[in-house]
């Protein structure tokens, strides 16, 4: 297969992961949007690795998000983790969830391929950008690696990308802070669900959309789908430079 690189523009990103699929090639796409960029590795034409080069979502805010793991088991987790990279050692949040008896081997590799498929569904929203395909497997030793159906995954996301385009027509930059109308409150004849209430309480005016998908412990989309809600119902002001606040309609 010769080089395989060129502009979204050009080529969908769904099309250029088909054809390393197709081809059955091992190594390395990078794709660089304007909003997200990743790296998907490929072994004999099924991804078995991603990283979300700019956003990436921890695997153990996924567990938590999903009811796998509470955030006090994570944490030990990590502070285990810390303590082994002190010594030297590199071992993933994952593997160390695996000898505390949290996950077994088969769900850690389930949460893997969940989290290499979010991270899939994020770059097919992108329309700019630049991909390159390159034969070097460049997965992190300590990284677990594991197997998706490519198809699926691309008709997944194909359904996904409608809902995240209209996403970042409202919310461009996941980095800009956001603070609820002062004029809705608990005794307000809005109703709300528990999770847009959670949601609502975290737009304080100092986080940003970022933290606000960590702190959540939601999924990412969902969490973006509420606040999309908020401003298109003009419930949330984003905060300007001078730290004044903007009405979003």
């Amino acid at each position: 297969m010769p080089a395989l690189e060129g502009k979204i523009e050009e080529f969908s990103i769904s099309e250029v992961i088909q054809v390393v699929a197709m081809a059955r090639k091992t190594g390395t796409l990078t794709i660089e949007g304007v909003r997200e960029q990743i790296s998907i590795c490929f072994r004999d034409g099924k991804a078995v690795y991603a990283n979300s080069i700019l956003h990436r979502e921890r695997l153990g805010d996924i567990l938590v998000r999903r009811g796998v793991g509470k955030r006090a088991v994570i944490n030990e987790a990590l502070a285990r983790q810390r303590g082994l990279k002190g010594r030297g050692k590199q071992v993933r949040i994952g593997t160390i969830l695996v000898s505390m008896g949290v996950l077994t081997a088969g769900e850690l590799s389930k949460r893997v391929a969940e989290q290499i498929r979010e991270s899939i569904y994020l770059i097919m929203a992108e329309k700019s950008g630049t991909f390159r395909f390159t034969p070097e497997l460049n997965v992190p030793p300590e990284d677990i690696v594991t197997g998706i159906n490519i198809e699926k995954t691309i008709l997944e996301g194909t359904r996904l990308v409608d809902e995240w385009k209209m996403i970042r027509g409202k919310i461009p930059d996941f980095d800009d802070v956001y603070v609820f109308d002062a004029g809705l409150s608990d005794g307000s004849p809005v109703r709300l669900t528990v999770d847009e209430w959670t949601i609502l309480s975290l737009l304080d005016g100092r986080r940003s959309i970022n933290d606000v998908i960590e702190l959540a412990e939601l999924d990412k989309l969902e969490v973006c789908k509420i606040i999309f809600d908020f401003i298109c119902f003009g419930s949330v002001r984003r905060r300007t430079g001078g730290g004044e606040e903007e009405r979003l309609v």
